[in-house]
């Protein structure tokens, strides 16, 4: 019996099924855990995140809002930090809005001096964040449809999140049990 490389749960995709209408009193459905990397190592990681509008009763509604988030939990070491939007992807629901589809690979950062006060026709400028430095990283993703009186009922939405490392070069590939001894660190087969 083989068991799964690690870089299969380095991404995947998974279909959300939002309705108009709260099931156990919300609007808001989450995937289970799309991405899970334990690396064993820090290492820089880049990422990829896409939300599809795939199909929707959009003949009832007034339009409307759908939200995806896709929440990024990573840490190195006994440390960890969640940010539940780390990717937001919003998409208007005037028809037509079937086959819609967003997707990055960099997210903006988050104003870093909020006492500053720009002027009205300088407004700051978000850092881009392209890769994040961790040794484990989960990942989930919420889609919420709301804004409208009358909203659109059972909107699927796709969504798809991909981690590589930016190098992957391992020690265990270049040599034999001396090369095991110089990276005693455990990193050996991480996942």
């Amino acid at each position: 019996m083989s068991a799964i490389p690690p870089w299969h749960r380095w991404g995947t995709s998974k279909t959300l099924l939002c309705p108009a209408k709260p099931v156990m009193g919300t609007l808001l459905v989450q995937t289970e855990q799309m991405v899970r990397v334990s690396y064993k190592r820090p290492e820089t990681w880049r990422f990829f995140f896409l939300a599809r509008i795939i199909e929707g009763d959009l003949s009832v509604g007034g339009g409307g809002e759908l939200d995806v988030d896709f929440e990024v939990t990573f840490g190195v070491g006994l440390s960890q930090v969640t940010i539940p939007a780390f990717a937001h992807f919003a998409f208007n629901l005037l028809p037509p809005v079937v086959q819609v589809t967003k997707f990055t690979n960099a997210v903006p950062g988050t104003v870093m001096d909020d006492t500053i006060v720009p002027a009205a026709a300088t407004p700051q400028i978000l850092p881009q964040i392209d890769t994040l430095t961790s040794e484990n990283i989960q990942v989930v993703a919420r889609a919420q449809l709301k804004g409208a009186a009358v909203l659109p009922d059972n909107v699927r939405v796709e969504v798809h999140t991909y981690w590589a490392p930016n190098a992957h070069i391992r020690p265990d590939w270049h040599g034999g049990p001396e090369v095991l001894e110089q990276f005693a660190g455990k990193e050996i087969g991480g996942s």
